[in-house]
């Protein structure tokens, strides 16, 4: 193997300086990782600090922190993000979730799906109802309703408030109040649209959330048309319940806007009371600063493979029923902070960093904050670094094998000069042809040439 072969496959080493690049870019990463834990975990305690101190943003009814569990389940309203039009139709229900209750084997088949959603101070209620015979309510029988008909039931000052929606026909309703209205309530704020539809009919509602007291209950009256009046009902409560509804479970628009200022880092921020139900869901706001979308997109898919570890688990899916899961939040309403980190389900390179800190009132947990972050808030300040080390040392390894390949030709050729000089210098029979050339460079080729012309020297003499 030639010299120049040989010197070649030593500049091979110079492969360590990306290589220790990527090391160095790894522990980058790590003390970048560390750094958002601890900076995530600051912002849900700073969070959860304020809302400590603050019990009626939490909950808006006291009574609920510390009530016993309801024999029935509790109604959960999402967050409308739209305007809802009352007019019976489900336009703008698509995104939030329904429950469905259905009557008991041998029963006429009835059947009720509902959903419910707040905005700003209002209460939203979409119910479709599978009937096959819809009857409705006949003035000419009575003036107390007499056909099919939804009772709602409220609690407020520790009484019920009951109110009926019924018509004569489709179009729309307005609440009809049962026994006395407590002072301030006008049952005519209750309103909605009853509207017919393919096997039944759906109603639509909406409702000043602070007539229910944070309490909401409802059943249907299904009348048939056989002898002696009879009836069924199919709701969430009983009509002869004398306890107090089940709980009502919104978004606070009190929690939700004492919450934004702290998502402007970035950061999307969740409440979670005692009971795993997800009471504020506010998303991050980005700063103006880039999130590494200015990158070469070769060199962010390359820095990522480069730091890629093992396959996460995904988020859990905590908006379609309402309730908050996740090890961290289990963690935190036990008392202790956590963190976990889930695969991001819209990019498969990408990670997400949850924290989950405790919310403490009078000395017990009341609930918790979780803030998470993507991975690419922070991976994003090493990008143009990566792009910088990268691009060196492709330079150093480009700048390395070409001066160690000229190195090494310029040695070859120096050998080679000076093995022709060697064969030259004595002829077929022995004898010394000439001077032999003296090389003037101070190196160990040079020193060799200086000594194989003292010896021919020494021959010739």
């Amino acid at each position: 193997m030639t010299l120049r072969r040989q010197l070649l496959l030593v500049s091979l080493l110079l492969l360590s300086l990306p290589w220790a690049g990527c090391q160095f870019i790894r522990e980058m990463e790590g003390a970048l990782r560390h750094g958002q834990e601890q900076s995530l975990s600051a912002t849900a305690t700073a969070v959860a600090a304020v809302l400590g101190q603050r019990e009626a943003l939490l909950y808006p009814n006291p009574q609920r922190r510390s009530a016993p569990a309801d024999s029935y389940s509790p109604v959960y309203a999402h967050p409308a993000d739209q305007v809802l039009i009352i007019d019976g139709y489900s336009d703008g229900w698509e995104e939030i979730s329904s429950v469905r209750l259905s009557s008991e084997p041998g029963q006429a088949p009835l059947a009720l799906t509902y959903r419910a959603a707040t905005r700003d101070d209002t209460l939203y209620l979409m119910l479709q109802i599978e009937d096959p015979e819809v009857v409705f309510h006949n003035p000419g029988l009575s003036l107390e309703p007499n056909g099919d008909r939804l009772l709602l039931r409220t609690w407020r000052a520790g009484r019920r408030q009951e109110y009926i929606i019924a018509t004569a026909a489709p179009g729309s309703v307005r609440a009809i109040p049962v026994g006395p209205l407590q002072p301030g309530f006008d049952a005519g704020r209750i309103k909605g649209y009853w509207q017919d539809a393919a096997g039944g009919y759906s109603l639509e509602l909406e409702i000043p959330l602070a007539y229910t007291g944070g309490r909401l209950g409802f059943y249907l009256v299904n009348v048939g048309h056989s002898a002696g009046g009879r009836f069924e009902t199919l709701g969430n409560i009983e009509p002869l319940d004398t306890l107090a509804p089940p709980w009502l479970i919104y978004n606070p628009a009190a929690l939700q806007q004492t919450l934004a200022p702290f998502s402007n880092g970035g950061s999307h921020l969740q409440v979670v009371d005692k009971d795993n139900w997800l009471i504020a869901d506010v998303p991050a706001r980005h700063n103006a600063r880039g999130n590494g979308s200015d990158t070469f997109w070769l060199l962010r898919l390359l820095y990522r493979s480069i730091l890629s570890r093992d396959k996460l688990e995904s988020i859990p899916a905590n908006g379609a029923t309402g309730r908050a899961t996740g090890e961290e939040i289990e963690s935190a309403l036990a008392g202790i902070d956590a963190n976990h980190r889930y695969q991001d389900p819209g990019h498969s390179s990408r990670t997400v960093l949850s924290a989950a800190v405790p919310i403490v009132y009078d000395g017990g947990v009341i609930g918790a904050v979780v803030a998470r972050q993507s991975g690419e808030e922070y991976l994003s300040l090493t990008d143009q670094a990566f792009s910088r080390l990268l691009g060196y040392s492709l330079l150093a390894l480009c700048a390395g094998a070409l001066g160690l390949l000229g190195y090494a030709s310029l040695l070859s050729w120096r050998i080679r000069n000076l093995s022709r000089a060697a064969h030259e210098a004595i002829g077929d029979d022995g004898s010394v042809l000439g001077a032999f050339p003296r090389s003037t460079i101070n190196d160990e080729i040079g020193d060799l040439s200086r000594q194989y012309a003292d010896l021919l020297d020494q021959l010739r003499e």
